[in-house]
């Protein structure tokens, strides 16, 4: 698997919840965070000026978009990171999972968060090397 996508045409062929074969993968390759490290990553990738892939993922399909985010602010249950070219508004309530998923690739392993719904399926990923740089603080 060299990455999330991967990770879940694998679970679709298994039957199992995005949340499942992450349990199955097992602490070195997928764990559990808490729900304040979505706002965490917004807020050190504006701080810092690094953009990021942000992939968000429908029933059918998913849309990829390198963002860089400027500024993140919450307001009441959304958190809403803006840049340059996009902006992202997050619905925390909608948000009852954040996996952090960690993948070999040709480069050396590879980070991605993933938030998922109530129902444990992807809503939001964000991935590259920015996530990689970041995580090796927490």
């Amino acid at each position: 698997m060299r990455s999330v996508n991967d990770l879940m045409r694998l679970r679709a062929c298994s039957r199992l919840s995005f949340a499942g074969a992450c349990r199955l993968a097992g602490p070195e390759f997928a764990r559990e965070l808490p729900g304040s490290a979505v706002l965490r990553l917004l807020e050190a990738l504006a701080h810092l000026k690094l953009g990021m892939a942000v992939h968000v993922y429908g029933r059918t399909g998913y849309q990829s978009r390198r963002c860089e985010f400027n500024g993140v602010r919450v307001d009441g249950d959304v958190v809403r990171a803006e840049g340059p070219q996009h902006g992202l508004s997050l619905y925390l309530a909608g948000m009852h999972h954040v996996w952090l998923v960690v993948l070999p690739s040709n480069d050396g392993l590879r980070h991605s968060m993933v938030l998922l719904d109530k129902l444990a399926e992807p809503v939001v990923a964000f991935s590259g090397s920015a996530l990689t740089h970041i995580m090796k603080g927490w």
